[in-house]
């Protein structure tokens, strides 16, 4: 997927930009594929680590290097809409005290739409903290198609590497509650989601924690949000927290990995509050521990239980994807004939 998305990059409307890869040491055929395109475009810079340094050094290394006004991350599995940054730097030329813009994120998998994140409004730039409320209350948005201004890492500084998986969350939500930012109805960018990936394979927790703790505290320490904008923003974080640790809660029983359900269920009654959740998780797991057939006997009452609300569920978001393909499909289907 290299080769498609440095080249949704070269086909932006806007002209002027410099794509510079990161290497992390692969093994792969990187270095080739980027010099063929490099040869025909002096826009292409490479660097190649001698060693894997890791995901969070290499990013360090990317952005000690950026020498223009404006940068964006690209991961190489993802693409750019041609128009993505000619529409962030109008916006930015209409608010030139932005410190980011947000397009729309086209989630797609298999070749097919599965979501897009911040897909309803309000749009516009948000001033400080209206953008971090923003953005908390509509899920969050994607930095694949975020352009951010370069002041901003003498502004907030670089990413928190001890906030692991979510230092790209806790780097927009840090500009968001103390700059003015833009988020913008126009779609901007493909993001490819794996269900192979670690994320949405792994039930051991300390992928989430204690990196999530760290930015709600951060939040919550910060006096320069009111206390209320604090609460909120708080309450609002942990909510999703919440439904991080009961997927791996759940994944962790399907899987026969016990040993860290305890400590799922620890985090969700301490720091959740959820202690229904909690015990459920434990009951759960030792009944199957104990016992497979009795364990399948329970997970079919619960399925009759909730049949109802499920059965309407699945017909909704069926509709809903339709809805989606038929919204954003054409997008990545021109993406597809010019890369």
């Amino acid at each position: 997927m290299l080769k498609p998305a440095i080249q949704s990059v070269l086909n932006q409307t806007f002209p002027a930009f410099q794509v510079y890869v990161c290497d992390n040491a692969s093994n792969d055929d990187t270095k080739a594929v980027v010099s063929k395109l490099a040869k025909t475009d002096s826009r292409i810079k490479y660097y190649c680590h001698d060693e894997n340094i890791g995901a969070a050094a290499n990013f360090d290394f990317g952005l000690n290097r950026v020498n223009t006004p404006f940068f964006s991350f690209l991961s190489d599995d993802d693409m750019l809409l041609p128009n993505f940054l000619d529409t962030a730097m109008l916006s930015f030329s209409a608010n030139p005290d932005a410190m980011f813009y947000a397009g729309l994120t086209i989630m797609v998998e298999d070749n097919k739409v599965v979501n897009v994140a911040k897909e309803k409004g309000p749009f516009g730039c948000f001033s400080p903290p209206d953008g971090l409320m923003e953005i908390l209350n509509t899920g969050g948005l994607i930095w694949t198609s975020i352009v951010f201004r370069s002041e901003v890492l003498d502004c907030v500084g670089m990413l928190d590497h001890e906030t692991g998986i979510w230092s790209d969350v806790d780097f927009v939500l840090r500009i968001a509650a103390h700059y003015p930012i833009i988020i913008s109805n126009e779609p901007s960018a493909i993001f490819a989601h794996h269900e192979q990936s670690l994320s949405s394979t792994t039930s051991d927790c300390s992928l989430i924690w204690p990196g999530f703790q760290r930015m709600i505290d951060k939040i919550i320490l910060d006096e320069c949000l009111s206390q209320d904008v604090r609460i909120q923003a708080q309450n609002k974080l942990i909510g999703f927290l919440h439904f991080q640790l009961r997927t791996f809660g759940e994944r962790a029983i399907n899987n026969k990995e016990y040993d860290n359900i305890h400590e799922i269920s620890e985090l969700l009654a301490r720091y959740c509050k959820s202690n229904i959740t909690s015990r459920l998780l434990i009951f759960l797991s030792k009944v199957r521990e104990s016992s497979e057939h009795a364990y399948r006997l329970i997970s079919l009452m619960r399925r009759l239980c909730i049949f109802g609300t499920s059965f309407r569920y699945v017909l909704a978001n069926k509709k809903r994807l339709k809805n989606l393909q038929k919204q954003y499909g054409k997008y990545l289907r021109d993406l597809e004939k010019q890369v």
